[in-house]
């Protein structure tokens, strides 16, 4: 067991405020720090499951990004647009609704040959090519650690295999709504020197925890995602492994802090004053919090006239992109910008423009969506909801950022902070690659850390591109086709003169190097990088 000991003093006085009621507490630094340092490999290695491995063929459920992906291209999804029978507009493909395959059967041909193309390869070569040595660059490592997940996962829930999107759902589930870390984070009780080793060793015995996960769990947590059970349900313990008494204790933590945060916002303006930054910064982190579901797809300085009663002209180079009229927007003249916008929340394929002037907000414009449209007033509460340029928030960033620094600077922190970022990236590599080479023998564990460290599954393969290509082709396909014949017949489909060579060199590379990459007999052939 790893135990990380940082010799934090806690600088706060012993009279005055309580350590709940501090604005500036060194241990609220040590824990952001800490945190975000330990789940980043992970949320990279997500991220990255998501793109190259997510299907879904049966599940009752569908996370975010996929549901999103099959809103935008599938054509199939229920409540969507699609062309009528006659090809002259949009109507709702009510047909598909009660149909799980009419869903899902599009996209998976969609994201396989996204993820087949020459641009979706090379991403993928990109991330297998890269070490895990460099403690800047997180991507191969949070990657292999989630696929090992999703390997001990499926050990006891056999249909994962093929149910990518419902394990993505479930991981998501497991460590970031852990109400025990919340406790951990928000508690008065923690002192500095012993917090981000408690942090750490808490996201360890979760990691852990995860080869006690039962199909029966993985099927309650499904069922409680579609009856839309509250994230603060108590009832969400059991399918995830968090003892009941610390999922309490961490809910009234998470709630008292939600409150403090969406507090009346105060109008004042920012000073040199710590609590007057600090209320403002509370009051715009609450807005950020408010507009997660906003995805950003683009932005354009454009150049905006507003004139009285709320009529607007929108140019680019002189050039009039469109016009329109909002009569709460105030007169103004000058440069503003444009940003196209879409909610995660949103139940159809409305995106938005909105326009902003060099003084406000002047409008959103939501193409082809009429007032008679039934979703008119949802979509457009989504929009306006505390609506702010994406500038606000890379300067509210900024501004964290200064403040940060210059209380490190101000307590004399910037020693005890060092110690952390010194020791927590060695710790971190071995954490994931505890879960990453979890099909590795023991004895043969040694080398391959070191053949990541010098160049990722590329050095495993002796740098053979083609072997690396075949092991991408085979692995976006295997979950969902197994079949040996099936596969070997797609490589030959993308140039491989010897398919079942290939196979082969790849079955050879994963004994000689001990680094398993491929199970295959003479009738399935199943991918485990």
């Amino acid at each position: 067991m790893v135990v990380l000991i940082l010799p934090l003093k806690d600088p706060s006085p012993t009279s005055g405020p309580t350590r709940r009621q501090q604005p500036h507490d060194p241990q609220h630094l040590v824990a952001r720090r800490t945190l975000t340092t330990i789940l980043r490999p992970l949320a990279e290695g997500l991220a990255l499951f998501a793109e190259f491995d997510v299907n879904t063929v049966k599940s009752t459920i569908l996370t975010t990004p996929l549901k999103s992906t099959i809103s935008l291209f599938s054509g199939r999804a229920p409540g969507i647009l699609g062309q009528d029978d006659m090809g002259a507009g949009l109507m709702p493909l009510v047909s598909a609704q009660a149909d799980e395959l009419a869903i899902s059967l599009p996209i998976i041909a969609k994201l396989r040959q996204v993820r087949l193309s020459e641009a979706g390869i090379k991403r993928k070569v990109n991330v297998l090519a890269s070490t895990v040595s460099d403690s800047s660059d997180v991507y191969l490592l949070g990657y292999l650690g989630v696929k090992g997940m999703w390997r001990t996962l499926r050990q006891k829930s056999a249909r994962l295999y093929t149910e990518t999107d419902l394990t993505l759902a479930y991981l998501k589930g497991f460590f970031y709504e852990d109400r025990v870390l919340i406790d951990i984070l928000l508690s008065a009780n923690n002192p500095s020197e012993r917090l981000a080793d408690r942090i750490l060793q808490r996201v360890k015995q979760r990691m852990h925890q995860l080869s006690d996960v039962t199909d029966n769990d993985i099927a309650e947590f499904e069922q409680q995602v579609l009856d839309e059970l509250p994230v603060g349900s108590p009832k969400w313990a059991r399918c995830l492994h968090i003892d009941p008494a610390g999922w309490k204790r961490g809910e009234r933590s998470y709630r008292k802090l939600v409150n403090d945060l969406f507090v009346e916002p105060k109008k004042r303006l920012i000073t040199v004053d710590g609590n007057t930054m600090a209320d403002d910064i509370r009051n715009a982190f609450s807005v950020l919090l408010n507009r997660r579901h906003i995805v950003r797809l683009g932005t354009m300085g454009v150049h905006v006239d507003v004139a009285d009663g709320g009529n607007f002209v929108v140019r680019l180079d002189d050039r009039e992109l469109f016009r329109g009229c909002n009569d709460a927007a105030p007169p103004q003249s000058g440069e503003g910008t444009i940003e196209l916008v879409f909610s995660s929340l949103s139940s159809s394929l409305h995106r938005a423009v909105v326009v902003y002037g060099p003084d406000s907000l002047v409008d959103i414009i939501m193409p082809h969506m009429s007032a008679d449209d039934m979703a008119h007033d949802h979509e457009r509460r989504l929009m306006w909801t505390d609506l702010a340029p994406s500038t606000k928030f890379i300067e509210l960033g900024e501004i964290v950022d200064r403040i940060v620094r210059s209380f490190v600077e101000e307590r004399e922190l910037a020693e005890q902070m060092r110690i952390v970022d010194i020791q927590l990236p060695y710790v971190i590599k071995y954490l994931y690659l505890d879960s990453g080479l979890n099909a590795v023998a023991d004895e043969q564990l040694d080398g391959v850390i070191k053949l990541l460290e010098l160049g990722g599954v590329y050095e495993a393969l002796h740098h053979d591109r083609d072997l690396l290509e075949a092991l991408i082709i085979l692995g976006a396909v295997a979950p969902l086709m197994p079949l040996r014949r099936a596969l070997l017949n797609l490589l030959a489909d993308y140039g491989f003169a010897d398919p079942d060579g290939m196979l082969t060199s790849l079955l050879r590379c994963g004994e000689k190097t001990g680094l398993p990459l491929v199970n295959a007999d003479e009738h399935y052939a199943f991918v485990l990088v």
